[in-house]
């Protein structure tokens, strides 16, 4: 008897083990993905970023990005914590800095506020290659504050404008950049029109803290941390992406959903239009340009395409998004300002500093004056 229990321990513990083995090399794996992101034909995207930097600093502005955490922050769900490194500052209320600002209030004609998420953040280029940036060096007069932030919908920039606007911030002028997201996250068959794109998790991180109500509970989610969760999440990832375009994205078959996602970025737009209105603000809401839209140039090495129906579907959402706000002055749609020629593209929807210096400029010449008190 004791012969057959001592069998039973040692096929156990070698069972542990191997599941600990694995556990810890399905990690590995994960962890090796998430370190190459948005890989095209070989190259990653600080490669793809055709500017005047050489390799090794553009590889810096990645390396400084990965390095960013976020914290939980009320209505906008989500911001970053302060950073200070070489290419890359986060200030105390989590905005990116924007260098060469007006020191002194006196010196500021306009207060000049920009919403969006990433690509007004500034994936992919230092403090001085950001959209605010370059309005800034165009508008030295101007003040230019960064609110953009990485994975926010037009429904957490409007959430930003109002937590703004409810503390009496002194702002002239407000631009809303958006559309991608709005498209790439509410189209996903899991979110719902008015989320964002990190519900599901924050809603799985909710259920495992309700279920730690007892030292059982403690002891089952212990050993699933070390023994199960990270082959379970690499399977699990492995699963999701084979799975089809209808099953991940809802709008590839649902036309109620496209239209649902295309009424909503509008109608975000047109609250924020409104309480701006309401608060004598000038606003501006830009359709920005992504890789799906328009008639861009890409770097050789870049591969645009896709087995999903974005492309088609951002076609779709923008040529609803221009009808439905085709006579408002205050709409601007910018999809096609990158056509001249040039590679602007790092993935999808990021560009590189020359392209931001496009966007800025282009933002510059709607104003046609620098200063709202001349107009």
């Amino acid at each position: 008897m004791k012969k057959v229990f001592r069998l039973i321990l040692i096929n156990f513990a070698v069972l542990a083990t191997l599941l600990f083995l694995i556990n810890i090399l399905c990690l590995i794996l994960i962890k090796s993905e998430d370190g190459n992101p948005y890989p095209y034909k070989n190259a990653r995207r600080s490669e793809l970023n055709n500017n005047e930097k050489d390799s090794a600093y553009n590889r810096l502005v990645y390396d400084e990005f990965y390095k960013l955490t976020t914290i939980y922050q009320p209505y906008v769900v989500w911001s970053r914590n302060p950073f200070k490194g070489q290419t890359t500052t986060i200030d105390s209320t989590g905005d990116r800095v924007t260098p060469n600002n007006p020191i002194n209030s006196s010196d500021i004609e306009t207060r000049v506020h920009f919403f969006g998420g990433s690509t007004m953040w500034g994936t992919g280029v230092d403090d001085l290659g950001t959209i605010p940036s370059f309005y800034q060096q165009k508008n030295p007069n101007h003040l230019s504050l960064n609110h953009g932030e990485s994975g926010f919908v037009s429904r957490q920039n409007l959430a930003r404008l109002i937590n703004l606007v409810n503390q009496d911030i002194d702002i002239d002028r407000v631009v809303f950049y958006d559309g991608f997201n709005d498209i790439l996250t509410l189209c996903r068959s899991e979110v719902d029109i008015n989320s964002h794109d990190r519900a599901v998790q924050i809603n799985q991180y909710i259920n495992d803290a309700q279920e730690i109500k007892s030292s059982k509970h403690l002891i089952m989610k212990v050993l699933d941390v070390v023994f199960v969760r990270n082959i379970r999440g690499y399977f699990l990832s492995k699963k999701s992406s084979t799975l089809s375009p209808n099953e991940f994205y809802s709008c590839c078959s649902d036309s109620m959903k496209v239209q649902q996602v295309a009424n909503t970025l509008v109608n975000n737009w047109r609250i924020a239009h409104a309480i701006c209105t309401a608060r004598n603000i000038e606003f501006h809401a830009i359709l920005q340009p992504s890789a799906y839209v328009g008639n861009p140039t890409f770097d050789p090495r870049f591969d645009q395409s896709r087995n999903d129906c974005i492309p088609d579907v951002s076609k779709k959402i923008y040529s609803l998004v221009r009808n439905d706000l085709k006579l408002e002055s205050w709409f601007h749609d910018f999809s096609n300002i990158l056509n001249d020629g040039n590679a602007y593209y790092m993935d999808a929807c990021h560009i590189s500093d020359l392209g931001n210096k496009v966007v800025a400029d282009s933002i510059t010449a709607l104003f046609g004056k620098t200063s709202i008190n001349e107009n």
